[in-house]
């Protein structure tokens, strides 16, 4: 296996998507991927590979994140004396940052931040929710806040032991982890036929028809969930300003 290396400099590469593409083909969200070995930037609806990082970026017009891309590009660069790349298995890497590395990406964390609060009003999207396989209890997980454990809501349902641990259903599953979007929460219903619906908890957005394929349904309501509301962009970007 080939060693990885990090790149010399970090360049912005253009997006293969549409301009309005926001989901792709594999129901991944638009994000910008970072290669650091590649030394690339660029705007991607997929999975990455285990080294590649992403930040999520609102249902914008890609021309819009034109000067969220440039201003990336220093810290992304900055942080790339302190990468390096572990193999995680016969094909595969896991990439590693010293300290000072995480300090300039958290730089960089702060200007997606602030771009997705300026179009949507809120933070970017950091928790997951599933129902839990016990209970069915809608539960959520925070990745950093809770170290990766799965927490409910409300605390436990009755109808789980005081000892388990709530399970979140498998990916591949109707109501599989989602990223959770305050106010707006998708139950999903079944009917007799198999067919699928959803409507959404903000009372506004009910699925057009339903469908054999629940995933029409959850894509059709995350687009909903992550529509830019009126009136944005809703406050200048000083971070940005420059470049917008």
């Amino acid at each position: 296996m080939t060693p990885l290396t990090p790149a010399t400099q970090i360049t912005v590469v253009p997006s293969s998507l549409g301009e309005h593409q926001f989901l792709g083909a594999d129901h991944f969200a638009r994000a910008i991927h970072v290669d650091m070995a590649a030394g690339t930037l660029g705007v991607c609806a997929g999975r990455a590979a285990g080294h590649v990082f992403a930040w999520f970026v609102p249902n914008v017009p890609l021309r819009a994140l034109n000067s969220l891309l440039q201003a990336l590009v220093t810290p992304v660069h900055d942080a790339l004396p302190g990468a390096s790349f572990a193999a995680d298995g016969p094909a595969g890497f896991t990439l590693r940052l010293t300290e000072e590395a995480e300090r300039h990406l958290a730089e960089g964390d702060r200007l997606v931040n602030a771009f997705y609060r300026r179009w949507t009003g809120r933070d970017v999207p950091t928790l997951r929710i599933s129902r839990c396989t016990g209970c069915g209890q809608d539960i959520v997980q925070g990745s950093s806040r809770y170290g990766g454990h799965w927490v409910g809501l409300h605390g436990k349902n009755r109808r789980c032991s005081e000892t388990a641990v709530h399970e979140p259903t498998p990916f591949g599953q109707p109501h599989q982890p989602h990223r959770y979007i305050p106010d707006h929460l998708l139950d999903l219903v079944q009917d007799a036929a198999g067919a699928w619906s959803g409507t959404c908890s903000c009372g506004s957005w009910r699925s057009p028809a339903p469908s054999r394929d629940w995933t029409a349904t959850g894509d059709a309501h995350f687009l909903h969930a992550e529509a830019i509301p009126p009136g944005a962009p809703f406050g200048p970007n000083r971070a940005l300003a420059a470049t917008a």
